[in-house]
């Protein structure tokens, strides 16, 4: 039977888009048309925007003991503990990292030297798994002189697409600093086709930091170092959008040189900012500051 016999379409969808993913994924059984209007690509933006505004949660991920890592949900304002859930699958290394979430997407990989190789993407309120572990670039993939930096966003232009980027780097695993022995490898993997593509190269720059949540405007950010002519640092970015790398100039954080800094790139409401922390000889924080970008395209610390 049809819910147009009780509820006008609009009101019907006011309603179920208030309720719990949980909630939702039973209620496509109820009839075609729920199921029709539930997996609706406008009701699944507009659910997500009423669960940003009424439930403002942080993603944090432990390490725990052997094979034994968990994600927990805290709340935004009071960093209250809302939920903590075990990683229900294991990986090579037995330890994950966490590469990015996005829209009650989880995307992990494992850590250490074999970061970036097998990427897990999992929405843990339904507890759906997939799993990608084949490249564009089969050859060198298991190098162990190969590493490579994660990316992770939508593309609006093709309906809200989900895509990942991943850069991969060719170098010495020995070495402390980074040198550019051939151009980096660039592969976009769509959820739409399953499968991924490589679309060329970022030459010239290096991602320090490997993986992002810094996503804004369609585009991923990563702290990165030129490569090429003199040594300097940017923000490195990927539009989700035009498929292409861009570069930000980044403010002096370190005018002297003297400080050992740690570096990487977010978002605070809405903004692009860079995260600066100061730390000692043996690797601990002694201070950190924060820039913002400001929607003029200038730098504020």
């Amino acid at each position: 039977m049809s819910s147009s016999f009780f509820l006008p379409p609009e009101i019907l969808c006011n309603i179920l888009s208030r309720l719990p993913s949980k909630d939702l994924i039973t209620l496509t059984a109820v009839c075609k048309s729920w199921f029709s209007l539930i997996t609706h690509q406008s009701f699944i933006s507009t659910h997500l925007n009423l669960r940003k505004k009424s439930d403002p949660f942080l993603l944090h991920y432990k390490a725990g003991d052997f094979r034994d890592n968990f994600l927990s949900v805290l709340h935004s304002e009071t960093y209250a503990y809302y939920s903590t859930f075990p990683i229900p699958f294991i990986c090579e290394s037995n330890y994950f990292k966490l590469a990015a979430s996005f829209d009650g997407l989880i995307c992990l990989s494992d850590s250490y030297q074999y970061f970036g190789r097998i990427i897990y993407l999992w929405n843990p309120a339904i507890w759906k798994l997939k799993i990608l572990r084949n490249s564009c670039f089969a050859r060198k993939f298991k190098d162990c002189g190969t590493f490579f930096a994660l990316g992770f966003g939508f593309s609006r232009s093709s309906n809200y697409e989900l895509k990942i980027v991943r850069i991969m780097y060719f170098g010495d695993f020995y070495m402390p600093v980074y040198v550019e022995k051939e151009p980096p490898k660039v592969e976009v993997f769509s959820l739409a086709t399953n499968s991924w593509r490589r679309i060329g190269t970022n030459a010239g720059s290096y991602a320090i930091q490997k993986s992002s949540d810094a996503y804004v405007n369609e585009a991923v950010h990563w702290f990165a170092s030129k490569t090429r002519g003199p040594s300097s640092n940017i923000v490195l970015s990927f539009d989700f959008d035009r498929e292409k790398f861009g570069e930000i100039m980044v403010p002096k954080i370190d005018p002297d040189g003297r400080n050992r800094l740690r570096v990487s790139a977010d978002v605070l409401r809405g903004l692009l900012i860079l995260i600066v922390h100061c730390v000692n000889s043996i690797g601990i924080v002694e201070n950190c500051c924060i820039w913002v970008m400001t929607d003029e395209g200038v730098w504020c610390g």
